[in-house]
């Protein structure tokens, strides 16, 4: 049974846990896993499913002569590539910061904005936009998820007992 001294030093250990540094470690391993999922499904996880290369077929041509597929956004996973840069933390390409309730993850690759709105390629031939991080549902409930889980972690570690199931 715990005693209220020993309450207090619990609660104070919880209310030390640093949420911005929470919110960086959480924000950061969401994103990667997030845009992982959405190049294994094209673009489905985050519920706008990319389209193919149907009415681009001089660029699926061109695609599939150069690198032996047609998957949508998918070049290579090299370094320096965009699936690189989304799906790793290392990636020189990509920086997190966070700020009084707010995130930031940035991709340096020029052609970005175009490949999310859309546009036309090379070949002069219209290509939809491909949103990798749609503003919808799976990223918040992934989130709020980790986030949740990351939490609770904490407040586990100041010694409250474990609640629920």
């Amino acid at each position: 049974m715990s005693t209220i001294a020993d309450l207090k030093q619990r609660l104070i250990k919880v209310s030390k846990i640093n949420l911005t540094a929470v919110s960086l470690k959480v924000g950061k391993q969401v994103s990667i896993d997030f845009a992982k999922k959405q190049y294994a499904t094209s673009g489905k996880y985050g519920g706008k499913p990319w389209s193919g290369y149907g009415g681009e077929p001089k660029y699926a041509a061109y695609k599939l002569a150069l690198v032996g597929h047609t998957r949508p956004i998918e070049w290579s996973v090299k370094p320096g590539s965009l699936h690189h840069a989304l799906t790793k933390p290392s990636s020189a390409l990509r920086s997190w910061t966070a700020g009084k309730g707010t995130q930031t993850l940035t991709i340096r690759a020029h052609f970005l904005d175009r490949l999310e709105s859309g546009g036309r390629n090379f070949f002069g031939e219209r290509f939809p936009g491909r949103a990798i991080f749609p503003n919808g549902r799976a990223l918040k409930v992934a989130t709020f998820k980790s986030t949740a889980k990351v939490l609770y972690a904490a407040v586990r570690k100041a010694g409250f007992p474990k609640v629920g199931k």
